[in-house]
Order: structure tokens, then sequence, then C-alpha cells
């Protein structure tokens, strides 16, 4: 509590004496990071109430809850390993013993707070500026393990019903920057193309920047970067996607033929895509791995620019948004035996992201100031 907050208080409570009454005092207890702090608080009545406790709403803590240092520290370490490991981590690095219930249920409280003023977040309308000269664009989705409970009558333990969702993450940055931003939706693909603008518009996305788009084969990724960004993108197929289809066409028709999959891979680099096709179709028969990678490549021939891209230093595969899954979402969504309630993953994938953007010490300067 700073100067201008004591002076607050002080001003508040000789105010407040004029309408209420001193009644008694009674011990205040808090946890903290140095520990249980423990003081003597005056209770007040009024003609109303008969029950008062000004005090801990003045310096922000709850009789026998958590100091907000110590909050943070628990939803600093809930965020990044098992709220078990997190109660540990508590006691190894502060010498205080937190349960895990209370490392999970702050950490929860805060994941739903950030997730909240995400909701909040206003869709790209207009751009300012002219903009970073080249943005480069990703999205992709990754199954999550989610649980419903009281799915039958009686034990609630033996009516749960496992499903999995679908996380669609976003990631932007300017191109040969190291600053990456993220974006995360459970929804579908309309609400990840807004989600992907936002980003984007925040690594720097402006009336004269192009954006270079890499992704999966799936429609809706390449549907999205036509109607987010119409002209001012372009859209390349994965790299590493296209030689999955290459190889097992190298492997059912040719033997597994590594000498046939490196010309493929070499003249796709090189912009010689009408010889790929070629090769592709001398091998095809119906229903076999040829066929369906000639069909699938001769689909998307537009997104096949690998050559410009590797001319001009840009990205041919999607190593940015697959790494993003992994470190962002996956290292703690996904752990073994990991499953979440529908609400809480998706407020803890919104924590999660806010992390990754480096924007925890905003959200905690905020709550802050909101004191």
């Amino acid at each position: 509590m700073g100067e201008g907050d004591g002076g607050k208080l002080c001003e508040g409570t000789k105010r407040e004496r004029r309408e209420n009454k001193y009644e008694r005092k009674k011990k205040l207890k808090w946890h903290s990071t140095y520990g249980e702090v423990s003081i003597e608080e005056r209770l007040w009545r009024s003609r109303y109430v008969s029950y008062i406790r000004k005090f801990p709403g003045y310096i922000g803590v709850k009789p026998k809850g958590y100091s907000r240092r110590l909050e943070r520290a628990m939803a600093d370490f809930g965020s990044e390993e098992s709220f078990e490991m997190g109660s540990r981590r508590i006691k190894e690095h502060y010498g205080i013993e937190v349960p895990k219930s209370a490392v999970r249920e702050v950490t929860l409280k805060h994941a739903k707070r950030v997730s909240k003023a995400e909701e909040e977040q206003p869709k790209v309308r207009t751009l300012s500026g002219s903009g970073k000269p080249m943005i480069e664009s990703m999205m992709d989705g990754s199954m999550v393990r989610m649980v419903k409970t009281g799915t039958k009558t009686g034990d609630k333990r033996k009516g749960i019903e496992i499903y999995w969702e679908e996380a669609k993450l976003e990631a932007s940055c300017a191109h040969e920057s190291l600053e990456k931003h993220y974006a995360v939706t459970f929804e579908g693909p309309t609400e990840a193309g807004e989600k992907l603008a936002r980003v984007t518009k925040k690594a720097g996305w402006g009336t004269q920047s192009k954006i270079h788009g890499v992704g999966d084969g799936a429609p809706w990724i390449a549907t999205q970067f036509r109607l987010q960004f119409d002209k001012q993108a372009t859209f390349l197929l994965d790299f590493y996607h296209v030689c999955e289809y290459l190889w097992a066409v190298a492997e059912e028709c040719l033997g597994a033929n590594k000498q046939w999959f490196n010309l493929q891979k070499q003249r796709l680099k090189t912009g010689k895509i009408e010889l790929v096709m070629s090769a592709l179709k001398k091998l095809a028969k119906p229903d076999n791995a040829a066929e369906t990678a000639y069909n699938y490549l001769d689909n998307r021939r537009d997104q096949l620019f690998y050559k410009e891209s590797l001319k001009a230093g840009l990205s041919i595969g999607s190593g940015m948004i697959e790494g993003g899954h992994k470190h962002v979402l996956q290292k703690r969504l996904k752990r073994p035996g990991t499953r979440w309630l529908g609400i809480n993953g998706h407020s803890m994938a919104d924590m999660l992201v806010l992390r990754a953007n480096n924007e925890w010490d905003l959200y905690w300067g905020s709550l802050k100031k909101a004191a």
C-alpha cells in the first residue's frame, strides 16, 4: 500500500467514523509470501449493519485468504506445472505450505479473469499507418482432452464423459522479428480468423503490409486468410506437410525410394511444380498414394510458391505455429493424465497465451490499479 493509498485510508476512516460506531476488535489473518500475517482490526456497526470489516478491503486481502503477491506466485507455478507441483514449489521457494486445492482455485480464478478480459477485446475494424512491410502469420489446431461430470445420476465419479476439443492457436510476427504474438480460441473458423487478424495487427499489420501465411491443407485456414486479409495476403502450403504426402508415395509405390523423394523436394523448392505433378501422375492408380497426392496438390497449385518464398527469406514451413502449440499450450494442457472441465480448459489456454505474449506483468498491474 503506497502513500496515496494510506491517505485515502485515513480520509475514508475519518469520514466513516462519523457514520459508523466502533464495535470491538478482531484478529485478521491472511497468508503471504512471508508466512501467515495476523493483526488486530477494528469492527464497526451502523444503523443498518451490525458487523462491518473495513480494513481487509482497504489492503486488498480476505480473512484467511492470500495476499496478491502470494496469489501471483501460486498462479505462476499453477500455470507452468500441475497444481500439486505448484504447491511443492511454493514450499520450496517461500517455505510455506499451501494446499494444492488452493493453488488450483487461485490459478483458475485468475485464468477466468484473463479469459473474460479477452472476450471483451474488440475486433479489427481499421488499420492505422502503413505498418510493417512483411508479416508472417499462421494458425492451426490441436486437440485438448476435456471432461464432463454429472452425466449420470448417483456417484459423480462414475458419471464422467471424456471428449476432445480443438484449440485453434494463432501466431504472427513481423518478418525477421523474434517477437511473436499469440491468440487462441476453441470456437469455429470465423472466430479463429478474427483472432488471427488481431494478433497480426499487434505484429504491425498496416495498410501497406504484406501478409505471408503458412499452414496445412485444411480449407478453413486458407479461407480465413482470404477473408481477413484479402489481397494483402498470400497463403503457402506447409512444405513438411507436402513432404508427408510425397514420402507416402515413395513408400507405397517405389519401395521407400529416397532418391525419388529428394528429387521431388528439390523440384518443389526450385519452382518445377509441373515436373512433380507429372511424376505423381505416372505413378497414380485408383485410390493409391500417388493419386491422393496428385489430387491434393492439384487442388492447391496456387499455394506451392516455395521458390519465391525462399528467395524472399520467408518461411516455407509452419514451425512457428507448431512450436507455439508445444510450448504455449500443450506443455500444460496436455500433461500426462490431464483432463479439463470445458470452462477451465478454455480459461487456462487464454492465460497461457497471455503469459506467452509477455503480458503477465500488465495483468497484475491492472489488478493493482483496480484495487
